[in-house]
């Protein structure tokens, strides 16, 4: 049986700031999703357990072998499949014996793993791509293809213990299918970091981890936001209630301050107009006023604490604060004609067409598209064409808006090398001054200093917000919006408020995405699927 103990794990930057502190916790042989926030350090902990990055603090204990797929695989590139499934000497060592020219180099080479073939054909046939010579370089391989093969050098070792850091990212329907079924038949303990809800869905429980901790839900994805529903809903309790008591307070605070005040005065006046010597008079005012600044320190300090249990209760909540966009409702007439497409084709080469059958289509009005097909059927070529970075090969294409926005899975709208409010300052194109660009990077939850952030430094969810705010810089409400795979390298709270957003805008979408659950929540009016021509 396998076992993961993560003891007290922190981990500093080179900078020497804390990444996170003190997280604790144990895998056994379930079913584990790792959830939580983007930057708060998921991939380092999953690097951290298989030893490729060392912890600042605290140690972690394994029983059993534990395998690793990273999220980026391009680290592969360069490399022979035999490389990536760590056999290339022995693979070269068996080959040589079998066919009759082995030295005893060869031999003790082996050391004695004569199945070496037959587990790697095995391992090939489970993730399906035993058609692949073990020779061929990695980065020849299609997208899903070099998931396969990854996968299939962990099942070649055996391992005890599987972590997957978002396996499903870039991946069309067909080979997050695959994956789903990889998980739910591995028998293997597994930690999954991912925010594709269908997938966690298939989770035993969820591990959802903070700078400052990692708190355990028992049950899948859909279980886990039903209890993160009722905590949520409580804190929000304590602090409605933290906050009418702070109201309370301060009424009780003026309403005695004015009561000791007029007190203290008619007194005065009473022994003034009875004729009382002046300094008594004085000694029975002051005595007053002394009374009176006793009771206002007593209720200044009732009130202090009543602030400090509303913030306290308010840093219980999570960091989950909804982007707010004014938007314009000015969207285009029903029948108005948004793109129209007549018998359009593409050739990457010059003489093959990359459809299987021409395109025809017309986008109306409000409409929204659901632009679907397999990795690699020119989903990104299509919205290349309609914003003219191509030209087709053939047919012709016509938008009939000039104001169109665009996030693309690489979010490349934001220039890297400059500030979120550089970005901002060229979107505007100079005609909102700095304080309402202030004001609206605000509704997107940059704060502060914060607007200052070198775009290239940002988080998946940073990224995403920022863009959205270039997007409406100089214009409430483009007529157009395109978005390819926005929800990659989002987390849960970047995506759900990408979907209010888009749920709040009028205009017009066409949506590139893999993520079921996404697509759902925005509800496209129908679905346009691209065939590529074999």
């Amino acid at each position: 049986m396998s076992r993961v103990v993560i003891n007290n794990i922190s981990w500093n930057r080179p900078d020497g700031s804390n990444l996170f502190h003190n997280i604790t916790f144990a895998c056994n042989n379930e079913k584990s999703g790792l959830t939580g926030n983007n930057g708060t350090g998921k991939s380092v902990l999953a690097q951290i357990i298989v030893n490729k990055i060392l912890p600042s603090e605290g140690k972690v204990f394994t029983d059993g072998s534990v395998a690793y797929f990273p999220q980026n695989l391009s680290i592969h590139n360069g490399k022979s499949l035999t490389s990536v499934f760590n056999i290339t000497d022995k693979y070269a060592a068996l080959k040589k014996i079998t066919a009759g020219n082995g030295s005893n180099e060869d031999f003790i080479l082996m050391e004695n793993d004569w199945d070496l073939e037959q587990r790697l054909l095995s391992a090939m046939q489970q993730t399906g791509i035993e058609y692949l010579e073990p020779e061929r370089e990695f980065s020849t391989l299609s997208g899903g293809e070099q998931v396969r093969c990854v996968l299939s050098a962990m099942l070649i070792t055996g391992p005890d213990f599987i972590i997957l850091d978002e396996p499903t990212n870039h991946l069309d329907h067909k080979m997050r299918e695959f994956i789903y079924t990889f998980v739910n038949t591995c028998k293997a303990g597994l930690l999954v970091i991912s925010h594709d809800r269908e997938l966690l869905r298939l989770m035993d429980r969820i591990i959802e981890i903070t700078p400052s901790q990692a708190k355990i839900y028992g049950g899948n994805f859909d279980l886990y936001m039903e209890q993160r529903a009722v905590e949520i809903q409580a804190i929000e309790n304590e602090v409605q209630a933290a906050d009418n008591l702070l109201v309370k307070r301060i009424k009780e605070k003026e309403a005695s301050l004015l009561r000791q005040a007029t007190r203290t005065k008619a007194t005065g006046n009473y022994y003034k107009d009875g004729g009382i010597p002046k300094g008594a008079l004085n000694q029975l005012i002051g005595r007053g006023e002394k009374t009176l600044s006793r009771v206002k320190g007593l209720h200044e300090k009732r009130v202090t604490d009543s602030e400090k249990e509303l913030q306290e209760a308010k840093a219980k909540l999570p960091v989950e604060r909804r982007m707010k966009i004014d938007f314009i409702n000015n969207s285009a007439p029903d029948g108005k004609v948004i793109i129209s497409c007549t018998d359009v084709n593409y050739s990457h080469d010059g003489k093959t067409m990359l459809w299987k059958e021409n395109l025809n289509f017309l986008l109306r009005g409000n409409e929204r598209i659901h632009l679907c097909g397999i990795n690699g059927s020119g989903k990104s070529t299509l919205l290349r064409l309609i914003t003219e970075q191509l030209r087709p090969a053939v047919g012709n294409l016509k938008v009939g808006v000039s104001s169109i926005g665009i996030l693309d899975q690489e979010v490349s709208l934001l220039n890297s090398r400059i500030s979120i409010f550089d970005n901002m300052m060229h979107y505007s194109k100079g005609l909102i001054p700095e304080h309402e660009l202030r004001i609206r990077l605000a509704r997107f939850l940059f704060f502060k200093d914060d607007v200052y952030k070198k775009a290239g430094i940002l988080s998946g969810g940073e990224r995403m917000r920022a863009a959205m705010a270039c997007l409406f810089a100089a214009n409430n409400n483009p007529e157009l919006i395109l978005l390819d795979e926005p929800t990659n390298n989002l987390d849960l709270v970047s995506i759900e408020q990408l979907t209010l957003m888009l749920n709040e805008y009028a205009g017009a979408l066409l949506v590139v995405s893999h993520d079921k659950d996404f697509i759902r929540d925005i509800a496209p009016d129908r679905e346009l699927t691209l065939t590529r021509k074999s």
